[in-house]
């Protein structure tokens, strides 16, 4: 895509954001995040996903927690970024339950808790993530 298809489409997302709509608002998000039609603006990406994940919007409240795990565009905080993540995983979100399974596994945000790690690495190989069924699967060889 051009940069002046991204405008164009920029344009058009921004309008459906205005209407309130959690998708289009998110979508909105990413473009800040990603500068595609704009420019990168962390801080209006971030104002983004915050008013999705409002509207409880998985992938809004996921991309919260990526910003605040890797402190991007905010003071990195896995405490909060454990928050958006488990709240994500618990709403299926089999990408928020592999970084819920690392951050227990670490004790990266939240107290280590090697049960609980299992838990949400048996959470994400079910919904199909890779690295989690190698893990479980590595898991249950040893044992």
């Amino acid at each position: 895509m051009s940069n002046q298809d991204f405008e164009q489409v920029f344009k058009e997302i921004s309008a459906a954001a205005e209407t309130g709509d959690a998708k289009a608002i998110f979508n909105l998000g990413v473009l800040y995040t990603k500068g595609e039609g704009t420019d990168v603006n962390l801080d209006k990406a971030l104002e983004c996903f915050t008013k999705a994940a409002d509207k409880d919007l998985v992938e809004a409240i996921y991309n919260l927690g990526i910003m605040y795990f890797d402190g991007k565009g905010v003071e990195k905080d896995l405490e909060k970024s454990f928050a958006y993540f488990i709240k994500a995983a618990d709403m299926n979100y089999v990408d928020a339950q592999k970084y819920v399974a690392i951050m227990f596994a670490e004790g990266s945000g939240v107290e280590k808790d090697l049960t609980k790690a299992y838990e949400y690495f048996k959470k994400a190989s079910e919904n199909g993530d890779e690295y989690a069924k190698k893990v479980i699967e590595d898991l249950e060889n040893k044992a």
